[in-house]
């Protein structure tokens, strides 16, 4: 709604009877005269507008927005040709508001697909296509910076016996809680992502060995103590593999390197008992001390 300043009522826009009688018929209100009209008289008493003019914007996909533009004059009254000027002018703005909500839905439509496109429909964690593209990223960006970027592999201890004794629906809660965790043990610059069946990889950028352990760490912990739904109170453990690139070695020139040791690490750590961290470079254990 958009009055003149010079004829503003002190009463709400909404409650003026013009834009009212505009809003139930959705169509122009054209008053030559408030004088003539004797529910217009009564507001405008006083007034200096003469001729109002009320035109809806007839906008298909917003019917719970009604837009009304509104126009007040002295001296002579809206000529035909003003008046239907202001009516293609209505129509302009219409159209172009709608275009401009279409457009805004459309962007936020394609943004949550292509947020979706990313994860895993499941543990909602980045799913492997989109990991590994960012992987490849940090890893440049190690490069070039020279810093150091860490790798762990890891995977759920025994989940073909959840799966067997609990059925799937209780493999599924417990892949869920799992990857929640994941994402609760992380920084906002950290990533994770399910790389196949019960298997996760997480990528630490600028992250030593040291670093890696703790998050290792910290991981093995909140999953031994969590309670999964639908495990039937079963202790869940997961065993993980870590892999570092340091810039001061060549030891992974690259990013199928550095996932190929952070997978024989987590070989090493469900060879070695399961329930523990092993860091590929030295392959030592890397274990808690209350857990040794």
């Amino acid at each position: 709604m958009n009055p003149d300043d010079a004829d503003r009522p002190n009463q709400p826009l909404s409650e003026l009877p013009e834009v009212r009688r505009c809003l139930a018929s959705n169509k122009i209100v054209y008053v030559e005269d408030v004088r003539r009209d004797s529910e217009l008289a009564m507001v405008h008493d006083g007034g200096d507008a003469l001729s109002i003019m009320a035109v809806p914007l007839h906008m298909r996909h917003a019917a719970d927005h009604r837009i009304v533009f509104r126009m007040a004059r002295t001296g002579d009254p809206f000529t035909y040709r003003e008046i239907k000027f202001c009516q293609i002018v209505t129509t302009v703005a219409a159209n172009a508001l709608e275009n401009a909500q279409l457009y805004e839905s459309l962007e936020i439509a394609h943004s949550q697909l292509t947020e979706i496109s990313k994860k895993d429909p499941l543990t909602d964690v980045y799913n492997r296509r989109y990991l590994f593209e960012r992987l490849e990223v940090e890893f440049a960006r190690s490069v070039r910076k020279r810093a150091p970027l860490s790798a762990i592999m890891l995977d759920i201890d025994h989940f073909k016996r959840v799966n067997d004794d609990l059925g799937h629906q209780a493999g599924d809660s417990v892949l869920i809680g799992f990857g929640q965790i994941l994402k609760n043990c992380l920084r906002g610059q950290d990533l994770v992502g399910r790389y196949g069946g019960e298997e996760f990889l997480i990528v630490l950028p600028e992250t030593d060995d040291a670093g890696a352990v703790m998050v290792a760490e910290r991981i093995r912990r909140e999953v031994r103590q969590h309670q999964f739904a639908r495990a039937s109170g079963r202790k869940v453990t997961c065993s993980l593999g870590i892999a570092v690139r340091d810039p001061a070695t060549t030891a992974t020139p690259t990013v199928e390197s550095l996932v190929a040791l952070a997978d024989h690490a987590l070989y090493e750590a469900k060879s070695g008992g399961r329930d523990r961290a092993v860091v590929a470079l030295s392959l030592t254990e890397a274990v808690a001390p209350e857990a040794r």
